[in-house]
């Protein structure tokens, strides 16, 4: 992979190491961030970065293919702590408030990618969402992604699962990766390689701090996302209740692919 050495703090004085600065990732065994360029140098030269969310990075539509519809609607700077993106689902019908990157990936064997998001939700069971990775589709919870590696929610459930769909098969989710909980912050993501077949294939959810491996279906899944890649975009997608306003903030957002 482009960044192929770990970034830990060294136990005496001195540099990182012997490497380029540039080849160091954050360590998978420290979740968020696994794989990510350790540095702003990988970050630029080794990585592919896809537009951030965060308070240092305000939320720029022009960065975005923006979905929206109905009443009440909005997408806006977050004015909690931490800033970032505000998404107000809209009260009139199960309306898709969908935010795909205008920056593209065509997925090949042998690259990394990883997602990561700090999000908080106002209504447990009021709202669903899409966090990862996913080919064009502006109605995701009318018709699938044919292509997909997702952290999702579905609207009437509290359960956040990971899921994974390549060429139109089989969408195969993982066990509950935890219960969210209105108004109160998770940060959840995954690192994932398509390798040169399903068996050398392979993922990590995180959710809070616990990794949890793709489970063989989802590394088949991966796989197949070979068989006629699309591009795919970086992609925050929610949609609420009819006859409510439910919101997602997404405090940090963060995707990177190797270069």
């Amino acid at each position: 992979m482009a960044t192929n050495s770990k970034a830990y703090l060294p136990t005496h004085p001195g540099p990182v190491g012997t490497r380029r600065v540039a080849d160091y990732h954050i360590p998978p065994e420290d979740s968020v961030g696994a794989y990510m360029a350790a540095f702003p140098i990988g970050e630029l030269f080794e990585k592919n970065t896809f537009p951030k969310i965060s308070g240092a990075h305000a939320y720029t539509a022009a960065q975005w293919t923006v979905t929206e519809g109905g009443t009440g609607d909005a997408y806006a700077e977050a004015t909690t702590a931490g800033g970032g993106l505000l998404i107000t689902c809209p009260s009139d019908d199960d309306f898709n408030m969908s935010l795909q990157s205008k920056q593209l990936w065509t997925p090949v064997a042998d690259k990394c990618f990883s997602a990561f998001f700090r999000i908080q939700v106002s209504d447990a069971t009021g709202i669903g969402f899409h966090l990862g990775f996913g080919n064009t589709q502006v109605l995701p919870f009318t018709t699938d992604f044919t292509d997909k590696v997702m952290i999702q929610k579905a609207i009437a459930s509290a359960l956040v699962v990971g899921s994974v769909r390549g060429n139109s098969g089989t969408a195969a989710a993982s066990g509950t990766l935890g219960t969210i909980v209105a108004a109160t912050e998770i940060e959840v993501g995954f690192e994932c390689i398509i390798g040169a077949s399903a068996a050398l294939s392979r993922g990590t959810w995180f959710y809070n701090g616990t990794a949890t491996s793709f489970t063989a279906d989802q590394r088949t899944q991966l796989f197949a996302i070979l068989t006629t890649p699309p591009s795919v975009f970086f992609t925050i997608d929610a949609t609420g209740v009819t006859a409510t306003t439910p919101t997602i903030t997404v405090t940090s957002a963060v995707g990177m692919v190797d270069n």
